[in-house]
């Protein structure tokens, strides 16, 4: 079963963790929810949360949040100024702050040199993978199988045997001179690691193949190259899941290897279906879960294939079972469309343990290839307009207070359509919260081309401020051509 969850506000990035995920708002505000074990909610409580929480003492320290990630049982926060903050489980040192005790509330992760702005963080299980803008790499947390690539003491099989690494340490093989990085990804015991050049770095858990070396299938405690992986093609990105992996190329193709139900592949395979052929399909991203993989394509559809664990689905619906009850279907051979999602351009993935999130683009439903985001100010670009013709406009708005919920909304698009625009289609969907009735509102409309100017838009967004009972957080107008695919145009603008 594919569920909605409203946001309050423009969402643009989400991590899913062992039973909990986080969401980054365009505000730089971050929500958590789940099972919030261990405190890895980045709230006091360490209870479940069936909402969306705010994580109120980032925002009331000021802390603007650009990226988020998920562990197991504990997450990780960059604000915009490249500054990392982690909380929740710490017993084997994952929160990168010194000690082993666990956090509820974020943690400045103080042990990185002051110059490092961090870019990217990766939570796997009980280890985290640091990035910084310079292109070093940091780990800490569990020692175990060699997982944070800090090398070995000459024991037999090249295995670190020392104790967890409780601050964030630098794994020697990178750096701003030597393999800078790119990307990393933290699976369960082993991860990814693609550097700016190109090349694939794997390292930690080697079972199940999911290094991808070939017959070795020992575990690396020190950055180890994929040789396999140069022939695939130039790399775009890379997802380490529980105990498999998953890389993508440029072209849209997709590569597997590591733990396939009860069997592996060792090397990286491609996988069916997907890429720049006529008779494929081109992917954006990739996500792999426990046991699961997911997939964008580029027509904003989701792909899922492997099998869940108890508890989770995948999103393929249900069967009917002996008593008459549906049962979630928990595996899929081979690549299949959620078709739950149609209608919708999914533009991020997020893949948990037991569960899965995306992220949509409002609206999507009147959405189309060949889109692209521009600033409000791209409509006074005569020759960009020309080649637009005729359009239909959507105005969707997020009504932080309405006190009369929908009717309000209602009434304000009525005034949309009494200013001389033909309303065509009308959406209102209510959000309780403690204090507020939380409203989105949608108005499709028929817009001249003549009429389409950065000012046309501008009123359109003030008519929404001004309505009565309604208090606007952000109003967004997307626009596209009424009579062909191409060109497309989304125009975000703010009250």
């Amino acid at each position: 079963m594919v569920t909605r969850v409203l946001p309050l506000r423009n969402l643009v990035a989400g991590s899913g963790g062992g039973r909990h995920l986080l969401l980054v708002t365009t505000e730089g505000e971050a929500f958590a929810w789940g099972r919030g074990t261990s405190g890895c909610l980045g709230v006091i409580a360490t209870g479940c949360a069936g909402a969306p929480l705010a994580l109120r003492a980032l925002a009331l320290g000021g802390v603007s949040v650009a990226s988020v990630a998920c562990g197991a049982e504990h997450s990780c926060v960059i604000s915009t100024e490249g500054a990392l903050f982690s909380f929740g489980a710490n017993k084997r040192g994952q929160l990168g702050i010194g000690s082993i005790e666990n956090s509820a509330i974020p943690q400045r992760v103080v042990v990185l040199r002051k110059e490092n702005t961090i870019r990217l963080a990766s939570c796997g299980t009980q280890h985290t993978l640091i990035v910084t803008d310079e292109g070093g790499l940091y780990s800490c947390g569990a020692q175990d199988q060699g997982v944070l690539g800090q090398g070995s003491r000459g024991d037999a099989d090249g295995v670190d045997l020392r104790g967890d690494c409780l601050k964030p340490t630098l794994v020697q093989n990178f750096g701003p001179t030597k393999n800078p990085v790119a990307l990393a990804s933290a699976g369960g015991a082993h991860n990814l690691v693609l550097t700016r050049a190109g090349q694939l770095f794997s390292f930690g858990a080697g079972s199940w193949g999911r290094l991808g070396l070939g017959q070795d299938n020992k575990d690396k405690a020190t950055p180890t190259l994929v040789k396999a992986a140069a022939h695939l093609g130039r790399l775009r990105s890379v997802a380490a899941g529980h105990e498999h992996s998953l890389l993508l190329t440029h072209d849209g193709s997709a590569f597997q290897f590591g733990r396939q139900a009860s069997s592996y592949q060792s090397m990286p395979t491609e996988v069916p279906g997907f890429g720049p052929g006529a008779q494929s399909t081109a992917l954006d991203a990739v996500a792999a879960g426990r046991g699961y993989s997911m997939a964008l394509d580029r027509d904003g559809g989701v792909w899922v294939w492997g099998a869940i664990g108890a508890g989770g689905a995948l999103g393929l619906g249900g069967k009917e079972g002996g008593g008459g009850d549906v049962i979630a279907l928990k595996s899929a051979r081979a690549p299949t469309k959620i078709d739950a999602l149609d209608g919708r351009r999914i533009v991020q993935l997020a893949a948990g343990q037991l569960h899965m999130g995306v992220l949509a683009e409002l609206c999507a439903e009147v959405e189309d290839e060949g889109n692209a985001v521009v600033p409000l100010r791209m409509l006074r670009n005569k020759d960009m307009m020309g080649a637009i013709g005729a359009v239909v406009a959507v105005v969707k708005a997020y009504c932080v207070r309405a006190n009369n919920g929908d009717a309000d909304a209602m009434e304000c698009c009525n005034k949309l359509d009494a200013a001389g625009r033909e309303q065509v289609l009308f959406k209102a969907f209510e959000v309780p919260d403690d204090d507020l009735k939380v409203v989105v509102m949608e108005c499709l409309l028929e817009v001249p081309v003549s009429n389409l100017q950065a000012e046309e838009v501008q009123n359109i967004v003030q008519i929404i401020a001004n309505c009565d009972n309604l208090t606007v957080g952000s109003t967004e107008v997307i626009i596209g051509n009424a009579f062909q695919v191409r060109p497309r145009l989304r125009v975000r603008a703010r009250v």
